[in-house]
């Protein structure tokens, strides 16, 4: 989102008399999913303060949605305080689940070596798609515990970045 913002900020710099307001309508309306954009690390962008200050229209839009951005960001701020105890509980009860499940693999007797052993007895043609399928679901697995981090994450950044600003 913030490298539309900014090819628009570009555009609007090379053609200065061409504002292409109904660009600058949808990336406005846009901060009702978006109200704030993490650019690089802990460097985060209100859309509305991007553009009324990087790229203003001439003549100001009156059928801007919302039309007072600090009361919206307010309004936001405090429906994110309402929603964040139901998505920590969510994300613990999801954590607790990967991790029985991790401890699960990491501690079982069953390694891929004993199960290739015992099909290699069997059907030896099969030892390679019972790795396979031993490794896809281990790795799985760590992709879900690296989604459930990201969604922490993004949960108490948005939550602190909006109550510092």
């Amino acid at each position: 989102m913030l490298e539309l913002m900014c090819m628009y900020a570009f555009f609007r710099r090379i053609y200065p008399s061409d504002e292409l307001r109904d660009v600058w309508k949808t990336l406005w309306e846009s901060q009702r999913q978006i109200p704030i954009i993490e650019g690089y690390s802990y460097i985060c962008v209100y859309t509305s303060e991007f553009l009324t200050t990087v790229c203003p229209l001439s003549r100001p839009s009156k059928t801007r949605d919302p039309k007072d951005p600090e009361v919206f960001i307010k309004e936001y701020v405090q429906k994110i305080d309402q929603l964040v105890p139901a998505d920590v509980n969510s994300l613990y009860t999801q954590s607790c689940i990967w991790f029985s499940r991790m401890e699960s693999i990491v501690t079982s007797n069953f390694s891929i070596s004993s199960d290739i052993d015992k099909v290699r007895e069997k059907t030896p043609d099969k030892v390679n798609e019972i790795i396979l399928e031993r490794l896809t679901n281990r790795l799985n697995l760590l992709v879900q515990g690296i989604s459930l981090i990201a969604q922490l994450r993004r949960v108490v950044y948005v939550c602190m970045v909006l109550h510092i600003n």
